[in-house]
């Protein structure tokens, strides 16, 4: 065939040969990159991967759940506060399983308050509990005027009453009358920057010591599993007493 060619065709032929060949040089040298790079790639890929691992496997397992803030003036302490156990619960007003617990904490304190300091710290989850936050600002606004516990028993105790009202801070006022409080004191309380600074910094502590639902309780320091019954929950006291 190439002989009935012109000689312009023939030219055209050749240079069309050529660029394939160019071509095929080209994708050889692509692949003998290639063919080094591969490895290279994998081992680094390997060891960033087992690097990984190991910060996330210490992270999760060197970094036991600990309460990350100790106690201060500032938090709510019943029972003995010079007492060798002490257990911190974090709690939400508006949580149904926290005033559940609220039952046992109560019976503990009858039995044991000479034993035991509960100090409690507030974590409401705005999330579910539309509530919570203001019950939470209730609470410390009462306790401006020296009645934190009694409130929180009136929060906990009452809680089927106030937890969907559209606004329970008329329902926290009667609380406040039936305790004798000072009622004017008491809603600036409730609304003051001091009063949600004190909830937020609770909030934040329980964020630090990786407190993700309530209640949670620490003793001595120490997360616990949530006891099953209150019989339990007063082994794992005596199990603390020194």
């Amino acid at each position: 065939m190439e002989e009935a060619l012109t000689k312009r065709e023939k030219r055209e032929l050749s240079k069309e040969k050529k660029a394939q060949e160019e071509k095929r040089q080209n994708y050889s040298r692509a692949f003998r990159k290639m063919a080094t790079w591969i490895p290279i790639v994998l081992i680094v890929g390997v060891i960033g991967y087992g690097i990984y691992g190991a910060v996330t496997s210490t992270s999760k397992e060197g970094s036991p759940s600990v309460l990350s803030s100790e106690i201060s003036a500032e938090d709510h302490v019943k029972g003995n506060p010079d007492s060798d156990i002490v257990i911190v619960e974090y709690s939400d007003f508006q949580c149904p399983a926290c005033a559940y617990y609220s039952g046992f904490m109560k019976k503990l304190l009858d039995e044991k308050g000479d034993e035991i300091a509960l100090v409690y710290r507030h974590f409401p989850l705005e999330q579910i509990h539309k509530n919570a936050k203001v019950a939470s600002y209730a609470a410390e606004a009462a306790g401006s005027q020296g009645k934190f516990w009694e409130m929180h028993d009136l929060l906990f105790a009452n809680q089927s009453v106030w937890e969907n009202l559209p606004d329970p801070e008329k329902e926290f006022t009667k609380y406040a009358q039936d305790l004798g409080l000072n009622i004017d004191q008491f809603n600036t309380d409730l609304k003051s920057d001091e009063t949600r600074d004190r909830v937020n910094n609770d909030y934040r502590s329980g964020i630090a010591s990786r407190v993700n639902s309530t209640p949670t309780f620490f003793i001595n320091g120490e997360k616990i599993d949530n006891p099953k019954s209150y019989d339990q929950l007063k082994k794992l006291v005596e199990d603390y007493s020194p």
